[in-house]
């Protein structure tokens, strides 16, 4: 994993204080495919998770790091997809 994410992952905690559940971090190439990841998925190269903030709703994460996160940032219904590669990207 990338010093860079798990910073990034501890900030979130801090901030939240609450646990921060990891669902999908890095992945092997089989592993992405068999999930339906992106071919160049930012998972296979160890830049990206996938989490939920204990008791704190994904929508309400997904705006306080889009006011602050320069990375890629995915909002789901179940979870919050955070990555390190290095410009902004949202969905």
């Amino acid at each position: 994993m990338d010093p860079e994410l798990i910073k990034l992952l501890e900030r979130i905690r801090s901030h939240f204080g609450k646990p921060v559940r990891i669902t999908s971090g890095y992945r092997c190439e089989n592993h992405n495919r068999a999930v339906g990841g992106a071919t160049y998925s930012q998972h296979r190269k160890g830049t990206a998770a996938d989490f939920v903030v204990d008791g704190i709703e994904p929508e309400t994460v997904w705006r306080w790091l889009n006011g602050l996160h320069i990375g890629g940032l995915g909002r789901y219904d179940n979870f919050t997809h955070i990555d390190v590669r290095g410009y902004r990207a949202r969905w």
